[in-house]
């Protein structure tokens, strides 16, 4: 699906999707949650330099002690945790154990996602290099929580998700004691992935005009933070985007600080550029979780697509 300033380009359903379907957002889910936390920062009620365990008191003695809320949304903990998602032994299988997505193979796997996170131990200083880890959008899940005196999905769900004039409902998978799966856990229609997309390229505001996200959040992510590029580029992982960057649950696949992504795996994907106004949505069923030729050729259709609009040649 591609929009330009908010008007609906391109729009195409394969297999059995259609309009109103919901797709597993994977990772996309992280950017939806750090913006909602970007929502209660702003509204006061979180403090993004605050302590993780001032709003989760259950991670003291864990790996998550010391660490602040900011290292969580930009994923600069020191937490020990693997991401490799074809080792059925590292963390982010094991996590899913604990929410119940997946089969027990692990019998010392704590059967709540708090309680998993709680186990996590510490391997380098909080606030380093940017380290790609699923579990830091989970425990932003339960600051979210702690500071709203709600459950995350309710506080996106009356802060984000209605003000932005979503079209369908959405969805959090759960743990077997309501916890919420806020790393990949989210499913919704492409077309209110496009909502959410256009409230970053028209800087906070709705197809309707209402003000949604405040204007520094936006820029904020847009600039990212003084070293943001730094500890982008000294991440022990491959991410293939020389110049790039990791703000505020969005990767940045170049020097560009106009062109910001939204990812999952399995191929999920919202393209945002705030100088042509084209937000593109694709979610997919890839048979592998990562595919760097799928990923960039769709990121390079996005691009053709947004300048071409803009030139006014399509």
């Amino acid at each position: 699906m591609v929009t330009h300033r908010g008007a609906i380009v391109g729009e195409q359903y394969l297999g059995t999707l259609a309009p109103a379907g919901m797709h597993l957002l994977m990772s996309v889910s992280k950017s939806l949650t750090a913006t909602t936390a970007g929502l209660l920062a702003a509204s006061g009620e979180l403090n993004l330099d605050a302590p993780v365990t001032d709003y989760v008191p259950q991670l003291v003695g864990s790996g998550y002690e010391g660490a602040l809320v900011r290292h969580l949304v930009d994923m600069r903990t020191g937490v020990r945790f693997s991401e490799e998602y074809l080792n059925e032994d590292a963390e982010v299988r094991l996590l899913e154990e604990a929410i119940g997505w997946a089969p027990k193979k692990h019998p010392e796997v704590p059967d709540s996602l708090l309680g998993f996170l709680s186990t996590l131990g510490q391997e380098r200083p909080h606030g380093g290099l940017f380290d790609y880890k699923s579990c830091e959008t989970d425990a932003l899940g339960f600051v979210i929580q702690g500071a709203a005196a709600r459950h995350a999905g309710d506080v996106m769900s009356e802060r984000l998700w209605q003000p932005m004039g979503a079209e369908f409902d959405a969805h959090v998978g759960i743990d077997s004691v309501g916890g919420g799966m806020f790393d990949g856990g989210v499913s919704a229609a492409m077309r209110d992935l496009a909502r959410f997309g256009n409230l970053y390229v028209n800087k906070g505001y709705a197809l309707d005009g209402a003000a949604v996200l405040p204007e520094w959040w936006v820029e904020d992510t847009f600039a990212g933070g003084p070293d943001s590029r730094e500890a982008f580029a000294s991440s022990e992982d491959a991410t293939y985007m020389r110049g790039g960057m990791y703000r505020n649950g969005f990767w940045f696949p170049s020097e560009s600080g106009d062109v910001m992504l939204a990812l999952g795996i399995h191929g999920q994907m919202i393209y945002m550029n705030r100088v042509t106004g084209v937000v593109g949505v694709k979610v997919s069923s890839w048979p592998t979780p990562q595919d760097a030729e799928k990923l960039f050729w769709t990121v390079r259709a996005f691009e053709v697509a947004s300048w071409a609009l803009n030139r006014g040649e399509a």
